[in-house]
């Protein structure tokens, strides 16, 4: 199947200074095909899947009314254990032959990578459950930072209204905080591997502080309302999805 490639300045970050709060503890890209993604995969990566959002109608109760007023919400091991370290294996070979990342010199990307869009249509039913909407998919990027690397904060584009940040494993004592700005104020937020943060990246500015640990790998997925503003940014402005007919 064909590859959709992408520069990594499509990542979903729109224009902002890049500015830190500090009185809170605040070449070319190289593009694989996607025949050659697939010699990366485990067998047991087709089998990924997220825990059952539906499985507490009392939790969710919360985590809809949490994310309602704080236009952000965590929800703790999203991804079954199980599934995360085929995952992470293949993020950690998939880097190895993404693009170096333009926004955060120094890591890795991949946009619309063939299995990264294939999680962002499974977690899909979750993020719609939690903002009360019907979604449509945008595109996924996936993310391998390394010591020192930076993320500055800023606020996301249109294709990123409704957006999931899930750590797919780290090479780190304890979790990478990232900083997220909401109506309640500011919070920070620690990502053990399988845990995810959902948020409206366009109304809530987020940012990481220099990495102190060896590696983190981290997936975004990104969907726009079916009846908004933002809906015409379907699948990123592409035809499909990577590998969809």
């Amino acid at each position: 199947m064909k590859r959709v490639a992408r520069q990594a300045n499509d990542q979903g970050i729109s224009n902002f200074p890049r500015t830190t709060i500090t009185n809170r503890a605040p070449k070319t890209a190289q593009v694989i095909d996607q025949a050659n993604s697939c010699t990366l995969l485990d067998n047991n990566l087709r089998d990924v899947c997220y825990n059952d959002f539906r499985s507490s109608s009392r939790v969710a109760k919360d985590l809809v009314e949490s994310f309602t007023r704080q236009k952000h919400v965590v929800l703790r091991q999203c991804l079954a254990d199980d599934k995360l370290s085929p995952l992470y294996r293949y993020a950690r070979k998939r880097a190895t032959t993404g693009a170096n990342d333009s926004y955060v010199p120094g890591a890795y990307s991949a946009y619309g990578d063939f299995f990264m869009d294939g999680l962002l249509l499974d977690v899909l039913p979750l993020a719609e459950q939690l903002t009360g909407a019907k979604l449509f998919p945008t595109y996924s990027y996936l993310r391998v930072y390394h010591r020192g690397n930076v993320l500055a904060r800023h606020t996301d584009r249109p294709s990123c209204e409704i957006s999931s940040s899930i750590c797919l494993g780290h090479e780190a004592k304890r979790p990478w905080p990232i900083w997220i700005e909401g109506p309640e104020g500011i919070s920070s937020v620690e990502l053990a591997p399988g845990d995810a943060l959902f948020y409206r990246g366009i109304q809530c500015a987020h940012w990481r502080e220099p990495l102190t640990e060896d590696l983190v790998a981290q997936v975004f997925l990104h969907y726009v309302d079916q009846n908004g503003p933002n809906a015409s940014w379907k699948f990123d402005k592409r035809t499909s999805l990577t590998g969809l007919k």
